[in-house]
């Protein structure tokens, strides 16, 4: 029995992929070769991948070949036929697990019916490469556990780390993952290839939601390297239509845990890709509630908003049997109640009005008579008599209800307290009616905005009145004022990134006082947050993970550090956990997120 993979000796090195549409795993495993010496682990190696892949990974579509089905033929009519059967969008997955063979810097798969000696019986890994460059999948990664596998693999290309999955999965990639560059170890009896059980470890033990081929390579390099005199590798291939991107491998995630990421998310998104994976699942009836409600608190959060009898109408009406039926009839019929006041007080004042004007057209204004003789007579001359009147003058009280009639209105309006929009009162066109129509019953308002925790002073806060747009913004002492209000006037503050929106109506003459404000609700979610990473010497560390943990299980987007030592991630809420890993160099870290956008972290 054969204790490694080699014919012959040359070099080996590993490739990578990443995930989007469909998940192909391609499998080749020989242990009993018709004239060579048959190897121990070949075949469990290939069957052990396959079961944690459909398991873990959401592998559905499986082919394997092991053993007397491995010939030359039938494994290049596999490869083949992947170019009509993988979809633009797919990833594919080709694994080799068997003796590998050089000659003069070319390398070879030994297939099962191969005969020594005769290389044309062999697949060499050229004929492999051609076959990939015409296979369309957006990611293809070849792992190929043989000896001298080198030959796949682009030398002096250093495997990259940077970007982020969402830009791994959105270019195409073409990577080699190699057992080593020379002759590899079968293994015990039983158990799998060193490079094999590596693998398979390194996707079991994985706690993540995925893992990029890079990081794996990495792991499992440095699991082997100290116990077999074997290097792996990984690196691009060449000349195939690697355009920077990753083999990704996803975890498949259970009915369940989808469930619960999307009610701790508690959002239209999640609930819909649920609904989208799971279209029977025994949760849709949830789903579709939680769906419902979101509508319902988004229809009412505007109608609150609004908070006019239009919108709780409208509320009421696509929602009869919503969540804040009971809120919005309350407030149509407190809306109805002010209204009705209102009418009542104007048609109080208009009654007032009516009888003022019309006493002091009894007491001041005579009636229009015909034009008489006495137009044209002469006007009286006064009489020097020593009273100091002339004898037929008429009493001069002619022009005191003018005045009287300036010191009533004004006394009226004081007394009754209410400030009124004018209305057009027509008497035969009289001065008096010329006079009512001028008064200008609007007033001006002024007042502070204060913090009603701390009672601090609040400037640059802009209050409108919504009835004629105009506005002010509150000034360094948190003062503002506003001309042309009325009772009834609703006052709206616009809402900053400290202070929530809110309103307040004008009402009893009341034109100065404070108006307080509640801050927003200190945890923030959605935070874009950023920063750097550095060990205790000061330097920039490239190709750290930096990831975010919430309620236990860790979130997308991950991310990692770029050349200059800097990451950014989106969509962090206050009160999550931002844990890093720097490397097996590097002790990993956690630290919650606060209220800060920018966390710099120095690593030991």
């Amino acid at each position: 029995m054969s204790e490694n993979r080699a014919l012959g000796g040359l070099e080996d090195s590993p490739k990578d992929t990443i995930k989007h549409g469909k998940n192909h795993l391609f499998a080749i495993g020989i242990n009993t070769y018709q004239k060579f010496t048959p190897l121990l682990n070949a075949v469990k190696d290939v069957e052990d991948i396959a079961k944690v892949l459909s398991e873990d990974y959401s592998f559905d579509s499986i082919l394997l070949l092991s053993d007397q089905d491995a010939t030359k033929d039938n494994i290049i009519d596999k490869l083949d036929g992947l170019r009509r059967s993988v979809a633009p969008e797919d990833k594919l997955l080709i694994y080799y697990s068997g003796h590998g063979f050089t000659d003069n810097d070319r390398g070879f798969w030994i297939p099962v019916d191969a005969e020594p000696d005769r290389v044309s019986s062999y697949i060499a890994n050229a004929e492999v490469h051609d076959i990939i460059q015409f296979i369309k999948a957006r990611h293809i990664l070849l792992i190929s556990d043989s000896c001298f596998s080198g030959s796949l693999l682009v030398r002096d290309v250093a495997s990259d780390m940077g970007g982020a999955f969402d830009d791994w999965d959105r270019n195409p990639s073409r990577y080699a993952f190699i057992s080593g560059g020379g002759v590899v170890s079968d293994g015990k009896p039983g158990e799998n290839s060193p490079f094999a059980g590596g693998i398979i470890k390194q996707l079991r033990d994985n706690e993540e939601n995925a893992i990029n081929i890079c990081r794996l390579a990495d792991q499992v390099t440095q699991e082997i390297r100290y116990n077999y005199r074997q290097q792996a590798e990984v690196s691009p291939i060449f000349e195939v239509g690697h355009k920077g991107g990753q083999f990704v491998f996803v975890k498949k995630q259970t009915e369940k845990e989808v469930w619960a990421a999307a009610l701790a998310n508690h959002d239209e998104g999640s609930y819909l890709d649920y609904l989208g994976r799971y279209p029977k699942g025994k949760f849709l009836n949830e789903a579709e509630q939680k769906l419902k409600d979101i509508a319902d608190e988004n229809e009412w959060s505007k109608a609150a908003q609004k908070d006019a009898a239009i919108s709780y109408r409208q509320y009421l009406k696509i929602y009869p049997d919503g969540k804040h039926v009971s809120e919005a009839n309350s407030k149509l019929e407190a809306i109805k109640q002010e209204d009705l006041r209102d009418k009542e007080a104007a048609r109080k004042l208009e009654q007032e009005r009516l009888f003022i004007l019309e006493k002091l057209k009894r007491e001041s204004i005579p009636s229009p008579t015909p034009n008489t003789k006495s137009e044209n007579k002469e006007p009286r001359k006064p009489n020097n008599s020593p009273n100091g009147a002339a004898a037929n003058e008429p009493k001069q009280k002619s022009k005191a209800p003018k005045y009287i009639f300036f010191v009533v209105l004004a006394g009226v309006l004081v007394a009754i307290g209410i400030f009124w929009p004018k209305n057009e009162v027509y008497i035969h066109d009289s001065p008096i009616t010329q006079l009512i129509d001028t008064i200008d019953l609007t007033f001006e308002i002024e007042g502070n905005v204060v913090d009603e925790t701390n009672k601090n002073k609040i400037a640059g806060i802009m209050l409108t009145n919504s009835r004629n747009k105009i506005s002010d913004t509150s000034d360094e002492s948190g003062h503002f004022t506003i001309a042309n209000t009325l009772n009834g006037d609703t006052i709206s503050i616009t809402e900053s990134d400290k202070y929530v929106a809110r309103a307040f109506v004008v009402r009893d003459n009341i034109r100065t006082g404070d108006v307080d404000l509640a801050e927003k609700p200190r945890i923030k979610v959605n935070k874009t947050i950023t920063g750097t990473v550095k060990n205790r010497n000061g330097n920039l560390i490239k190709g750290a993970w930096i990831y975010v943990k919430r309620n236990g299980k860790i979130i997308q987007p991950y991310t990692h550090t770029l050349s200059n030592g800097k990451y950014t991630l989106t969509k962090v809420n206050e009160g999550d956990i931002l844990w890093i890993d720097a490397g097996s160099s590097y002790k990993k870290k956690n630290f919650t997120v606060g209220a800060d956008n920018e966390y710099n972290w120095v690593v030991n």
